[in-house]
């Protein structure tokens, strides 16, 4: 809307630079050709042209003056719109630093929740491992679909968890038992 009024503006204004640069460049020209006019034509007829000169003169400087005030109220209206713009803009940035905080305290927020989400499935993974553990611990069978799910579970806690010690220790008593099962080898 402001590039609109902007861009009328300026037009308006070449439009009144030529509009005076043709009235200081006619002037003279015009009275050369009354001039001549009169010295051919009647006085009569010379009295006629000088009337229509006068009209003519005289709507030119009322389409001026008419031009002019438009101008000026297109002006007005361009700078109450600038100060409209201002103060939405100041409205804008504090309720854009309002969105910024509420964003960091999601951000704060997520990552204490993937910590959380982390812990848990860390947690779980030890639990199980230490349920296996324990079924080895009574001499329970240990099936190879059982075994593939606690490799599976045990590349997670190591690779993508990274975490060691009391989770390693019940994997490493699982496979050596797995291993050493009597029904497996016959």
């Amino acid at each position: 809307m402001i590039e609109v009024i902007k861009d009328i503006s300026s037009i308006l204004s070449g439009v009144m630079v030529i509009i005076a640069f043709l009235g200081l460049v006619l002037k003279p020209t015009r009275q050369k050709v009354k001039k001549w006019i009169q010295e051919i034509v009647s006085q009569d007829t010379a009295e006629k042209i000088d009337e229509l000169s006068k009209e003519t003169f005289n709507k030119f400087d009322d389409l001026s003056k008419e031009t002019t005030k438009k101008f000026d109220d297109l002006s007005l209206k361009l700078d109450q719109q600038n100060i409209k713009i201002d103060g939405l803009d100041n409205k804008s940035s504090v309720a854009d630093q309002k969105i910024l905080n509420h964003m960091q305290e999601i951000d704060a927020r997520l990552n204490k929740l993937d910590t959380r989400v982390l812990e848990n499935e860390r947690d779980r993974i030890k639990a199980e491992l230490s349920e296996y553990a324990s079924k080895c611990a009574r001499g329970m069978k240990i099936y190879p679909e059982e075994k593939l799910h606690i490799d599976e579970i045990y590349s997670k806690y190591t690779n993508q968890l990274h975490c060691n010690s009391t989770g390693s220790e019940f994997y490493h008593e699982i496979v050596k038992y797995y291993e050493h099962q009597d029904w497996l080898k016959s």
